[in-house]
Protein backbone atom coordinates (compact mmCIF):
# COMPACT_ATOMS: atom_id res chain seq x y z
CA UNK A 1 0.00 0.00 0.00
CA UNK A 2 2.92 2.31 0.68
CA UNK A 3 4.01 1.73 -2.90
CA UNK A 4 0.67 2.84 -4.41
CA UNK A 5 -0.17 5.75 -2.06
CA UNK A 6 2.20 8.59 -1.16
CA UNK A 7 2.60 9.44 2.55
CA UNK A 8 0.41 12.55 2.25
CA UNK A 9 -2.52 10.53 0.90
CA UNK A 10 -2.09 7.81 3.52
CA UNK A 11 -2.07 10.40 6.31
CA UNK A 12 -5.19 12.02 4.88
CA UNK A 13 -7.01 8.67 4.74
CA UNK A 14 -5.96 7.88 8.32
CA UNK A 15 -7.43 11.17 9.50
CA UNK A 16 -10.63 10.48 7.57
CA UNK A 17 -10.86 7.09 9.28
CA UNK A 18 -10.42 8.68 12.71
CA UNK A 19 -13.17 11.21 12.00
CA UNK A 20 -15.55 8.75 10.32
CA UNK A 21 -19.07 8.93 11.76
CA UNK A 22 -22.40 7.70 10.42
CA UNK A 23 -24.46 10.75 9.49
CA UNK A 24 -28.27 11.00 9.24
CA UNK A 25 -29.27 9.58 5.89
CA UNK A 26 -26.23 7.28 5.68
CA UNK A 27 -27.17 3.60 5.90
CA UNK A 28 -25.27 1.04 7.95
CA UNK A 29 -24.09 -0.64 4.73
CA UNK A 30 -22.62 2.64 3.46
CA UNK A 31 -20.98 3.36 6.80
CA UNK A 32 -19.49 -0.15 7.01
CA UNK A 33 -18.14 0.15 3.45
CA UNK A 34 -16.36 3.43 4.27
CA UNK A 35 -15.16 1.94 7.55
CA UNK A 36 -13.52 -0.99 5.74
CA UNK A 37 -12.12 1.11 2.88
CA UNK A 38 -10.55 3.78 5.09
CA UNK A 39 -9.57 1.24 7.73
CA UNK A 40 -6.96 -0.22 5.41
CA UNK A 41 -4.88 2.88 6.11
CA UNK A 42 -5.00 2.14 9.87
CA UNK A 43 -4.04 -1.54 9.90
CA UNK A 44 -3.14 -1.43 13.61
CA UNK A 45 -6.77 -0.87 14.59
CA UNK A 46 -8.21 -3.38 12.12
CA UNK A 47 -5.74 -6.03 13.24
CA UNK A 48 -7.07 -5.86 16.80
CA UNK A 49 -10.65 -7.24 16.84
CA UNK A 50 -11.58 -5.44 20.07
CA UNK A 51 -10.32 -2.05 18.85
CA UNK A 52 -11.98 -2.59 15.48
CA UNK A 53 -15.35 -3.35 17.11
CA UNK A 54 -15.10 -0.40 19.50
CA UNK A 55 -14.18 2.02 16.72
CA UNK A 56 -17.03 0.72 14.52
CA UNK A 57 -19.65 1.00 17.26
CA UNK A 58 -18.61 4.49 18.36
CA UNK A 59 -19.10 5.75 14.82
CA UNK A 60 -22.71 4.56 14.54
CA UNK A 61 -25.71 6.82 15.09
CA UNK A 62 -26.78 7.02 18.73
CA UNK A 63 -30.21 5.52 18.00
CA UNK A 64 -28.59 2.47 16.35
CA UNK A 65 -26.21 2.07 19.29
CA UNK A 66 -29.25 2.13 21.58
CA UNK A 67 -30.88 -0.63 19.52
CA UNK A 68 -27.78 -2.83 19.93
CA UNK A 69 -27.57 -2.60 23.71
CA UNK A 70 -28.97 -6.11 24.30
CA UNK A 71 -27.30 -7.74 21.29
CA UNK A 72 -24.55 -10.32 21.76
CA UNK A 73 -21.59 -9.28 19.60
CA UNK A 74 -18.49 -11.38 20.26
CA UNK A 75 -17.05 -10.62 16.81
CA UNK A 76 -17.01 -7.76 14.34
CA UNK A 77 -19.27 -9.71 11.97
CA UNK A 78 -21.82 -10.21 14.75
CA UNK A 79 -21.69 -6.50 15.57
CA UNK A 80 -22.23 -5.62 11.92
CA UNK A 81 -25.29 -7.90 11.75
CA UNK A 82 -26.63 -6.42 14.99
CA UNK A 83 -26.31 -2.89 13.60
CA UNK A 84 -28.23 -3.95 10.47
CA UNK A 85 -31.04 -5.39 12.61
CA UNK A 86 -31.16 -2.24 14.76
CA UNK A 87 -31.41 -0.07 11.66
CA UNK A 88 -34.21 -2.23 10.24
CA UNK A 89 -36.13 -2.00 13.51
CA UNK A 90 -35.80 1.81 13.54
CA UNK A 91 -37.15 1.97 9.99
CA UNK A 92 -40.05 -0.31 10.95
CA UNK A 93 -40.97 1.85 13.94
CA UNK A 94 -40.91 4.99 11.81
CA UNK A 95 -43.19 3.36 9.26
CA UNK A 96 -45.64 2.33 11.99
CA UNK A 97 -45.60 5.85 13.42
CA UNK A 98 -46.19 7.31 9.97
CA UNK A 99 -49.12 4.97 9.35
CA UNK A 100 -50.71 5.87 12.70
CA UNK A 101 -50.23 9.61 12.27
CA UNK A 102 -53.68 11.26 12.51
CA UNK A 103 -55.08 13.22 9.63
CA UNK A 104 -55.33 16.99 10.06
CA UNK A 105 -59.12 16.71 10.44
CA UNK A 106 -58.57 14.91 13.76
CA UNK A 107 -57.25 18.14 15.25
CA UNK A 108 -60.35 20.16 14.43
CA UNK A 109 -63.00 17.55 15.12
CA UNK A 110 -65.35 17.33 18.06
CA UNK A 111 -63.37 18.66 21.07
CA UNK A 112 -65.44 16.54 23.46
CA UNK A 113 -64.38 13.31 21.79
CA UNK A 114 -60.97 12.18 23.16
CA UNK A 115 -60.37 10.06 20.07
CA UNK A 116 -60.39 13.20 17.96
CA UNK A 117 -58.17 15.21 20.25
CA UNK A 118 -54.57 15.66 19.15
CA UNK A 119 -51.57 15.76 21.41
CA UNK A 120 -51.07 19.47 20.80
CA UNK A 121 -53.79 22.07 20.80
CA UNK A 122 -54.60 23.75 17.53
CA UNK A 123 -55.65 27.34 18.15
CA UNK A 124 -58.20 28.56 15.62
CA UNK A 125 -58.78 32.25 15.13
CA UNK A 126 -62.46 33.15 15.09
CA UNK A 127 -63.52 35.44 12.30
CA UNK A 128 -65.39 38.38 13.81
CA UNK A 129 -67.42 41.16 12.29
CA UNK A 130 -65.11 44.13 11.85
CA UNK A 131 -67.98 46.53 11.18
CA UNK A 132 -69.08 48.78 14.02
CA UNK A 133 -72.77 48.21 14.81
CA UNK A 134 -73.00 51.02 17.39
CA UNK A 135 -73.39 53.74 14.78
CA UNK A 136 -69.90 55.20 15.08
CA UNK A 137 -69.10 54.28 11.48
CA UNK A 138 -65.64 52.94 12.37
CA UNK A 139 -64.41 49.40 12.02
CA UNK A 140 -63.34 47.27 14.95
CA UNK A 141 -60.23 46.17 13.07
CA UNK A 142 -58.55 44.26 15.96
CA UNK A 143 -59.12 40.98 17.77
CA UNK A 144 -57.72 40.00 21.15
CA UNK A 145 -55.72 36.80 21.52
CA UNK A 146 -58.66 35.12 23.21
CA UNK A 147 -60.75 35.80 20.07
CA UNK A 148 -62.67 38.61 21.83
CA UNK A 149 -63.19 41.63 19.55
CA UNK A 150 -61.80 44.91 20.82
CA UNK A 151 -64.54 47.52 21.26
CA UNK A 152 -64.75 50.18 18.54
CA UNK A 153 -63.97 53.82 19.16
CA UNK A 154 -67.10 55.79 19.98
CA UNK A 155 -67.71 58.68 17.56
CA UNK A 156 -69.44 60.69 20.31
CA UNK A 157 -67.23 60.02 23.37
CA UNK A 158 -64.00 59.33 21.43
CA UNK A 159 -63.16 56.36 23.64
CA UNK A 160 -63.39 52.60 23.16
CA UNK A 161 -66.31 50.99 25.02
CA UNK A 162 -68.83 48.19 24.33
CA UNK A 163 -72.53 48.74 23.83
CA UNK A 164 -74.45 52.00 23.67
CA UNK A 165 -72.72 55.23 24.69
CA UNK A 166 -73.98 56.32 28.13
CA UNK A 167 -72.52 59.77 27.60
CA UNK A 168 -74.72 60.25 24.53
CA UNK A 169 -77.91 58.88 26.09
CA UNK A 170 -77.35 60.46 29.52
CA UNK A 171 -77.58 57.10 31.27
CA UNK A 172 -75.89 56.29 34.59
CA UNK A 173 -72.33 55.07 34.09
CA UNK A 174 -72.79 52.68 37.03
CA UNK A 175 -76.08 50.87 36.32
CA UNK A 176 -76.90 52.05 32.78
CA UNK A 177 -80.34 53.45 33.62
CA UNK A 178 -81.53 56.92 32.63
CA UNK A 179 -82.68 59.51 35.21
CA UNK A 180 -79.72 59.88 37.54
CA UNK A 181 -75.95 60.11 37.59
CA UNK A 182 -73.41 57.61 38.78
CA UNK A 183 -72.68 59.59 41.97
CA UNK A 184 -76.39 59.42 42.89
CA UNK A 185 -76.86 55.76 41.92
CA UNK A 186 -78.40 53.58 44.66
CA UNK A 187 -76.84 50.38 43.35
CA UNK A 188 -73.42 49.12 44.54
CA UNK A 189 -70.54 50.71 42.66
CA UNK A 190 -69.33 48.70 39.73
CA UNK A 191 -65.81 47.30 40.02
CA UNK A 192 -64.19 48.72 36.91
CA UNK A 193 -61.09 46.64 37.49
CA UNK A 194 -63.03 43.50 36.68
CA UNK A 195 -63.43 42.61 33.07
CA UNK A 196 -61.95 40.50 30.35
CA UNK A 197 -58.44 39.31 30.88
CA UNK A 198 -55.60 41.21 29.30
CA UNK A 199 -55.03 40.39 25.66
CA UNK A 200 -51.46 39.43 26.58
CA UNK A 201 -52.59 36.87 29.17
CA UNK A 202 -51.24 33.41 28.31
CA UNK A 203 -51.72 30.09 30.07
CA UNK A 204 -48.86 29.62 32.49
CA UNK A 205 -46.57 26.64 32.08
CA UNK A 206 -46.80 23.94 34.74
CA UNK A 207 -43.79 21.95 33.48
CA UNK A 208 -40.46 22.75 31.85
CA UNK A 209 -37.64 21.23 29.79
CA UNK A 210 -34.21 22.77 29.33
CA UNK A 211 -33.23 20.69 26.28
CA UNK A 212 -35.07 18.73 23.58
CA UNK A 213 -32.31 18.13 21.00
CA UNK A 214 -28.62 17.26 20.96
CA UNK A 215 -27.87 20.87 20.06
CA UNK A 216 -29.79 22.17 23.09
CA UNK A 217 -27.58 20.30 25.57
CA UNK A 218 -24.38 21.92 24.36
CA UNK A 219 -23.08 24.21 27.09
CA UNK A 220 -25.12 22.61 29.91
CA UNK A 221 -23.24 20.86 32.72
CA UNK A 222 -26.29 19.34 34.41
CA UNK A 223 -27.42 17.07 31.55
CA UNK A 224 -26.25 13.53 30.76
CA UNK A 225 -27.21 11.15 27.96
CA UNK A 226 -27.13 7.37 27.95
CA UNK A 227 -28.98 4.14 27.22
CA UNK A 228 -31.36 2.67 29.82
CA UNK A 229 -33.90 -0.12 29.86
CA UNK A 230 -37.47 1.21 30.13
CA UNK A 231 -40.17 -1.47 30.33
CA UNK A 232 -37.41 -3.88 29.20
CA UNK A 233 -36.87 -1.83 26.00
CA UNK A 234 -33.53 -0.04 25.35
CA UNK A 235 -34.05 3.72 25.21
CA UNK A 236 -31.78 6.66 24.44
CA UNK A 237 -32.28 8.82 27.54
CA UNK A 238 -31.48 12.42 28.45
CA UNK A 239 -31.01 13.10 32.18
CA UNK A 240 -32.09 16.73 32.58
CA UNK A 241 -31.82 18.02 36.14
CA UNK A 242 -33.56 21.21 35.05
CA UNK A 243 -36.67 19.39 33.79
CA UNK A 244 -39.60 19.46 36.21
CA UNK A 245 -41.13 16.20 34.92
CA UNK A 246 -40.19 13.16 32.83
CA UNK A 247 -41.19 12.87 29.20
CA UNK A 248 -41.37 10.27 26.42
CA UNK A 249 -41.29 10.69 22.65
CA UNK A 250 -44.20 9.83 20.41
CA UNK A 251 -42.23 7.23 18.48
CA UNK A 252 -41.06 5.38 21.61
CA UNK A 253 -44.48 4.96 23.26
CA UNK A 254 -45.28 2.31 20.66
CA UNK A 255 -42.71 0.06 22.35
CA UNK A 256 -43.90 0.66 25.93
CA UNK A 257 -46.86 -1.71 25.56
CA UNK A 258 -48.90 0.36 28.01
CA UNK A 259 -52.29 2.05 28.08
CA UNK A 260 -52.05 5.82 28.13
CA UNK A 261 -53.89 8.07 30.57
CA UNK A 262 -55.88 11.03 29.20
CA UNK A 263 -55.59 14.20 31.29
CA UNK A 264 -58.39 16.76 31.32
CA UNK A 265 -55.98 19.20 32.96
CA UNK A 266 -53.06 19.05 30.51
CA UNK A 267 -49.36 19.60 30.98
CA UNK A 268 -48.20 22.93 29.52
CA UNK A 269 -44.51 22.33 28.97
CA UNK A 270 -42.15 25.28 28.59
CA UNK A 271 -39.45 24.40 26.05
CA UNK A 272 -36.43 26.27 24.64
CA UNK A 273 -37.39 29.17 22.41
CA UNK A 274 -40.02 30.57 24.82
CA UNK A 275 -42.63 28.13 23.49
CA UNK A 276 -45.20 25.97 25.25
CA UNK A 277 -46.27 22.46 24.26
CA UNK A 278 -49.57 21.12 25.56
CA UNK A 279 -49.93 17.42 26.29
CA UNK A 280 -52.97 15.47 27.51
CA UNK A 281 -51.27 12.04 27.49
CA UNK A 282 -49.34 10.38 30.31
CA UNK A 283 -47.99 6.87 30.92
CA UNK A 284 -48.02 6.00 34.63
CA UNK A 285 -45.64 3.61 36.36
CA UNK A 286 -43.07 2.98 33.62
CA UNK A 287 -40.32 0.64 34.87
CA UNK A 288 -36.83 2.16 34.62
CA UNK A 289 -33.70 0.09 35.22
CA UNK A 290 -30.62 2.03 36.35
CA UNK A 291 -27.63 -0.17 37.16
CA UNK A 292 -29.82 -3.12 38.08
CA UNK A 293 -32.07 -1.05 40.35
CA UNK A 294 -35.65 -0.56 39.17
CA UNK A 295 -38.06 2.24 39.99
CA UNK A 296 -41.23 3.70 38.50
CA UNK A 297 -41.70 6.96 36.65
CA UNK A 298 -44.64 8.76 35.05
CA UNK A 299 -43.81 9.80 31.47
CA UNK A 300 -45.63 12.65 29.71
CA UNK A 301 -45.86 12.27 25.94
CA UNK A 302 -44.48 15.15 23.86
CA UNK A 303 -42.90 15.61 20.45
CA UNK A 304 -39.19 14.83 20.98
CA UNK A 305 -37.00 13.83 18.05
CA UNK A 306 -33.44 13.26 19.32
CA UNK A 307 -34.24 11.36 22.53
CA UNK A 308 -36.59 8.52 23.44
CA UNK A 309 -37.04 9.63 27.06
CA UNK A 310 -36.17 12.72 29.11
CA UNK A 311 -35.88 12.05 32.83
CA UNK A 312 -36.40 15.06 35.11
CA UNK A 313 -36.26 15.81 38.81
CA UNK A 314 -39.63 14.20 39.57
CA UNK A 315 -38.14 10.83 38.66
CA UNK A 316 -35.27 11.12 41.13
CA UNK A 317 -37.46 12.61 43.84
CA UNK A 318 -39.60 9.48 43.72
CA UNK A 319 -36.52 7.30 43.88
CA UNK A 320 -35.23 9.01 47.03
CA UNK A 321 -38.62 8.72 48.71
CA UNK A 322 -38.62 4.98 48.05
Amino acid sequence: MAYFFPPEIRLQRMQQFENLRQTPGMSVVEYAHKFTTLGRFSPTILADESLKMLRYKNGLLSEIQAGMVNATTPTYSAMYEASLRAEAEIVRIKEVEKAKRPRPIDFVGNPNNPRQKGLFKLVKRVKVNTKDTSGSGKAVGKVARNNTPIAPECAYYHRRHPGECHWKTGACFNCGQVGHRAKDCSKPPRDVTKGPKSIDARPKANARIHAMTDMDIEGFDDVVTGVLSINSVPAYVLFDCGASHSFVSKRFVILLNMVSEWLDDPYRVSIPGNKILVSHIRYKGCQIDVGGKEFDADLVQIGVNDFDVILGMDCWSYEYEV
